[in-house]
Order: structure tokens, then C-alpha cells, then sequence
């Protein structure tokens, strides 16, 4: 059964885990000269392909480094890593390649909606690019080696970013978890592994690669979003099946705060915008774009709003600067 995923899934990442043959995995790589034979070829690779930008994570602040990690660019894992980290990324094409996360290389594309296919498509060019310049660690029994080795095999994670209030107001997303690890499928919270749903946003991936081909988990993982979008849907249209006054007050209220705030914490930002989201999606406000409320939801973090103003803000300041940001961005949209 065809499912519109358009109010539903916000965007799609397909990542290939890859690390180079011979050398030890980045936990215990030591040796600057190892760092450059997996940096080397992964930003030749990259280059073949798109027009990219390296950076080392010591030579950027804790400022960037944290904003990349609220840009979904880098994890939280490779920000820490000032030791020997790298990061490869083209912001148009919506790929970054991580260098010596809890893998050597990690290499992902990032595309908004629901196009997990062609986000494959797109690293899986870059992947053989990369083949064609590194001796990759691969076991023709356990497919490619990875660190963790619920990576082993495709070394792939294919993953849909989700909004689902309506599952969440009826205290229903216990029961599709349960229900999606029991197909092989893991939902998480914004940021992956052990970071919460803000703002009724979650990530649904796989959690199985050996035995399996990229095709494979590519369609297991559509099969797991479609049928988590149709019960979002169906519970949605049960919950706000007559919009209430009182609802598209709520809804009204949260877009006026936002548009009208002199200062706005995080904490309601993030509740704010979840129920201007709601608000876009059932029609009661028409004339904002989803695209736009997804930059806001990266942009008016806390790092990231430090690099818009182009200096360190205390909490305060970021609360300020985070209202100015986001009255600009949406009355723009009027």
C-alpha cells in the first residue's frame, strides 16, 4: 500500500562504514603517518566525486566542531576526537565523509524527505571511488570490518528522520519501538544512539548488515517507515480529525511566540516549532515551508547560533540572538 510520507518523514541518510586493511582501528590508532594513509585516500575519493571541503577536528574550536554536530555533519563521537579526526563534507550535495569516528572512514549522504534510494545511489559512487584508492578491510565470509560489529557485512545503516506526534500524544511510540526491534529496525532520538526525541522527531535505521545486501536493508527499512508513517497518519487523523479551536489556538500561539519573541530558550524553541510543524502539516498554517522549519531546527542551536553571530554567547544571549533568528527566518515566509 502507497503511503504520502510527505508530512511524515523529514529526511533520509544512507552511511557506509569502511575502514582501511592494515591498519589498527581508530581507538588504537596512534601513528600520525596510519592517519594519513586512511585521511589521503578518503579526501582523494571524495574530490573524484564533488567539490568537498577537509577539516581537522583540532583545528577547529569547540564552538564549530558542536555545530557541525547539531548540523547532523559530524557525531558527537567524532567531535571529541581532536586527536586524529577529520571530517570531509559537501554541504550541496549533502555528503560527509568522517574520518577516524569509531570507524576509519563513515561516509554518508544526508537528503531531505524520503529518498533513501537515491542517497545510496550517491554515497554508494562515492564508495566505489574510494575502493579504487584504499586497501579496505573486507572478509569474503563477513563481508566488510568494521569497529562494532553489528556493522559487519554491508557496514551500511540506512536511516529515515521522522516526525510523529501523533504516535507520541497517544503514548503509542513504546509499542512501535518494540515492535520495530522485533523486525530488525532501531528507533532513536534525534541525535541517534542515546539522545532523545526533541520535538517529536526520531530516527528509524536498521540494525542488522550481515546477511543482508544494500538493497536488501534499503527496502526492509522503506517497508519499516511506510508502515510506521501509516499508523502515524491514521492515529493523526483520529487525534485531529476536527480541528478544534482550541487546537489551531495552540498552533497559532506557538507561530506567534515565534515570530514575535524577544527571547526563546532552546527548551521552547524546540516545543514551539514542533507544533508550528504540527500546524504546516495538517494545514492550518499555509504559507510556511517545512524546508524553512527544518534550518531552523539546526540553525538555532545553541553552537550553531554562536557561529551566526560570529562570536560566544552566553545563555542569555543565545536566547536573544535564537528569537531575533528565528522572527527573521519566518516572517520571511509571509
Amino acid at each position: 500500500m502507497s503511503v504520502d510520507l510527505k508530512d511524515v518523514v523529514i529526511s533520509s541518510r544512507v552511511r557506509l562504514a569502511r575502514n582501511v586493511r592494515g591498519i589498527p582501528f581508530p581507538q588504537r590508532l596512534r601513528d600520525d603517518r596510519a592517519f594519513t594513509k586512511v585521511l589521503e585516500p578518503a579526501a582523494e575519493a571524495a574530490s573524484a566525486k564533488f567539490r568537498c571541503k577537509v577539516e581537522r577536528m583540532s583545528e577547529m574550536d569547540e564552538i564549530k566542531r558542536r555545530a557541525y554536530v547539531e548540523q547532523h555533519i559530524i557525531s558527537k563521537d567524532l567531535e571529541k576526537n581532536t586527536r586524529n579526526g577529520a571530517v570531509i563534507h559537501s554541504q550541496e550535495e549533502g555528503i560527509s565523509i568522517m574520518v577516524n569516528e569509531e570507524d576509519h572512514i563513515r561516509a554518508q549522504c544526508l537528503i531531505k524527505g524520503a529518498a533513501l534510494k537515491e542517497a545510496y545511489k550517491i554515497i554508494n559512487a562515492y564508495d566505489d571511488e574510494l575502493v579504487k584508492r584504499a586497501n579496505l578491510a573486507y572478509d569474503p565470509q563477513y563481508g566488510y570490518l568494521t569497529s562494532c560489529v553489528t556493522n559487519l557485512g554491508t557496514g551500511m545503516r540506512a536511516s529515515v528522520m521522522m516526525f510523529l506526534p501523533g504516535l507520541s500524544e497517544r503514548n503509542a511510540m513504546g509499542a512501535v519501538i518494540n515492535e520495530a526491534r522485533s523486525h530488525g529496525i532501531t528507533v532513536r532520538g534525534l541525535y541517534g544512539e542515546g539522545s532523545d526525541a526533541e520535538g517529536y522527531l526520531y530516527q528509524i535505521s536498521n540494525n542488522i548488515s550481515l546477511g543482508l545486501t544494500e538493497e536488501d536493508i534499503l527496502d526492509y527499512v522503506q517497508k519499516a517507515v511506510e508502515s510506521i508513517a501509516q499508523n502515524e497518519l491514521k492515529t493523526r487523523k483520529s487525534l485531529y480529525s476536527v480541528l478544534t479551536a482550541e487546537l489551531k489556538d495552540e498552533v497559532m500561539r506557538a507561530y506567534g511566540i515565534l515570530t514575535n519573541a524577544y527571547l526563546l530558550s532552546s527548551q521552547e524553541f524546540v516545543k514551539l516549532l514542533a507544533l508550528v510543524r504540527l500546524g504546516v502539516s495538517l494545514g492550518i498554517i499555509g504559507w510556511v515551508n517545512s524546508d524553512e522549519l527544518d534550518i531552523l531546527n539546526s540553525l538555532a542551536q545553541p553552537a550553531s547560533l554562536c557561529l551566526y553571530a560570529g562570536c560566544v554567547l552566553d545563555a542569555d544571549e543565545r536566547d536573544a540572538k535564537r528569537a531575533e533568528f528565528v522572527r527573521e527566518r519566518l516572517r520571511r515566509t509571509n
